[in-house]
């Protein structure tokens, strides 16, 4: 789901090795730093958090390097 008014994005991962990955991307106003990008994941099985979260990491370090600032 794509919602323009709350720049919003819902999304999921289908995918033989996961039974459920169901995830959002929001951004919103940040008076200290213009915007914040807000990331929630749910997975199952729990077994499988640390790659998932392991692959969060790769695309955050590569957000930050395009917008050419550290995360916080």
């Amino acid at each position: 789901d794509l919602d323009d008014t709350q720049r919003r994005l819902v999304y999921a991962v289908i995918s033989e090795r996961i039974k459920q990955h169901s995830a959002s991307f929001q951004v919103f106003d940040d008076v200290n730093a213009g915007s914040r990008l807000v990331w929630m994941v749910d997975v199952l099985p729990h077994e499988i958090a640390p790659y998932i979260r392991g692959q969060m990491d790769l695309a955050e370090t590569a957000l930050w390097s395009k917008f050419g600032r550290s995360g916080a």
